[in-house]
């Protein structure tokens, strides 16, 4: 395939947009289900006062996930710039890393250290991960950098795609 024929949303830039605005909304809103639909009066009698607090927290932190989910599509399909791609990868972030570590503190507002990182140390992991190959995928992809032109000022950046 030449490198012309290699713009616009498809091939990998077409499933991350599909795995973002789809598949993780989903299943932030099945995680949230799933605090919710656990034993409140347990954990309620367990957290205190600050369970209600927890909820609220949770549902917040749900809502603007979604909200970049869907914005970061939303620049990917009607704004065909670089700034694009630095926000994407700023989302790309936010989301993989930046979640996770407001949830380990909230969370360390009422678990002990331990159980905090058995339970949220493998999705920090997987947040890294995540960023590190969808950075690299922004960076370096051909129908990214056809897509999405350097903005006027941006060529002391220097030539990523070469």
């Amino acid at each position: 395939m030449a490198d012309k024929q290699l713009v616009g949303v498809g091939g990998w830039l077409a499933l991350f947009a599909f795995g973002t605005g789809v598949i993780a909304p989903l299943r932030v809103a099945r995680d949230l289900t799933g605090l919710m639909e656990g034993d409140n009066q347990a954990a309620a009698a367990q957290f205190g006062a600050l369970w209600t607090f927890l909820l609220a927290a949770e549902w917040v932190i749900s809502l603007l996930t979604i909200a970049t989910c869907w914005f970061m599509v939303w620049r990917l399909y009607n704004l065909e710039r670089w700034s694009t791609v630095r926000i994407v990868i700023a989302g790309i972030w936010s989301i993989g890393l930046g979640r996770s570590l407001i949830e380990i503190w909230l969370w360390s507002l009422v678990l002990d250290t331990s159980v905090i990182v058995e339970e949220l140390g493998p999705i920090v992991g997987l947040g890294v991960a995540y960023g590190l190959i969808w950075t690299a995928y922004f960076l370096r992809s051909r129908r990214v950098a056809n897509t999405y032109r350097r903005d006027v000022g941006d060529e002391q950046v220097g030539d990523t795609f070469a």
